[in-house]
Parts: structure tokens; sequence; C-alpha cells
């Protein structure tokens, strides 16, 4: 637990400096949405180890994790425009909802533990993934969250 909660730091602080580098390269666009990306780490990652969920939901779960762990994913996060973590973000808010699904509010209202409401951040991060991520990137993703 303690290697998860050591990627959580590392991945807080890189998108917090991604998140500063995108305010001075977009004046006036608003990349809030990227920083709750450490929060859905955290969520799918409690969400694989609940035993009350079907299995199935539970290793979507893990594989969702696994994509924002992974530094093998369809955008490099390296690279130096927006899309950097978008890719991540776009796979995490749409597997979400498919998880959102079969679980319910009250199972959802369990795990998530944000100050933000995932009612608010939902909307928010569609209106980024619109205006910054490739539609390429976009086919992929759908793709890679069939299931």
């Amino acid at each position: 637990m303690e290697n998860v909660i050591v990627f959580e730091d590392r991945l807080t602080r890189a998108v917090a400096i991604r998140c500063d580098l995108l305010h001075k390269l977009y004046p006036g666009e608003s990349f809030e949405p990227l920083r709750h990306l450490p929060d859905l780490y955290r969520f799918f990652w409690h969400l694989a180890f609940d035993m009350e969920i079907i299995p199935a939901v539970r290793h979507y779960a893990a594989s969702l994790a696994f994509y924002i762990f992974s530094t093998l994913d369809y955008v490099s996060e390296d690279t130096p425009v927006a899309t950097g973590y978008l890719d991540d973000l776009a796979v995490s808010i749409r597997g979400f909802r498919s998880i959102e699904a079969e679980l319910g509010p009250a199972k959802i209202a369990e795990h998530w533990k944000s100050i933000e409401s995932l009612a608010l951040l939902i909307p928010r991060t569609e209106e980024l993934f619109s205006r910054h991520l490739p539609d390429r990137v976009e086919i992929k993703i759908s793709l890679y969250l069939q299931r």
C-alpha cells in the first residue's frame, strides 16, 4: 500500500506542474479537472480491492488504475501540450461512467473521496476534451474501454 501512496504523491506533483505549465501556454483556459487524476486513481484502486463488488467490475477498475499508472498509453506524459495527461483523464472519466452504471450512486459515494463532486467534475472534463483531445485519441480511448 505504501507504493500506492508514493505513486499518488508523484502523480499529484507531476499533474500540478503540468497544470501550471498549461496555464502559461493557454492563458484563460482552465485545466483544473486534471488535478483530480490522483483522486480518480485512488478511487479505481480502492474499487479494485472491494470484495463486495463483482470481479468483472473490480478487474475493470484495476485496469483503469493501471492505465493512469502506466507510462505506456496513447499520449505520452512527456508531450509538452495539453494532451499529455488528458488521455489518462479521458480513460478515467469514460471508464467511471461504465462502473457507475453497474454499481450505482451509493457504492460510488462510498469510494469517492475528493472534495469536488463527480457530478461537477465530469462536465468540466468533457469541455476540456472537446477543446484539447484529438479525435484519433478519442477513437483509441473508445476502443480501449470496450469490455
